[in-house]
């Protein structure tokens, strides 16, 4: 934080103020955001294989499976098709939300 500060020779002293008060809230922001993603991994605890096998797929990654798994649970149950899903999820150009079927 400070070598940014320390490498702008041309900004005022009230701007560099300015300046280190939206770093210190963007610290804030992160350490929140690791509490919230421990929060969520441990909610999401008793669904930890569901979560790796789908982090597993390409373009997953732990935070969208975690998102995934949260949003629609760890089978998917509540879909009677896979088309029923891809539906709801939206991946099915032409077809609204509300359509079951993704031939």
């Amino acid at each position: 934080m400070s070598d940014a500060l320390q490498a702008a020779a041309t900004v005022s002293p009230q701007h560099r103020e300015v300046l280190a008060l939206f770093l210190e809230r963007l610290d804030l922001i992160e350490q929140q955001i690791g509490r919230l993603k421990q929060s969520i991994s441990a909610a999401l605890e008793a669904h930890q294989q569901a979560v790796a096998r789908l982090a597993a797929v390409p373009g997953f990654g732990i935070d969208s499976a975690q998102q995934v798994i949260a949003e629609i649970g760890p089978t998917a149950a509540t879909f009677s098709t896979p088309g029923e899903l891809a539906s709801w999820v939206g991946v099915c150009p032409g077809l609204p939300k509300a359509t079951a079927r993704c031939d």
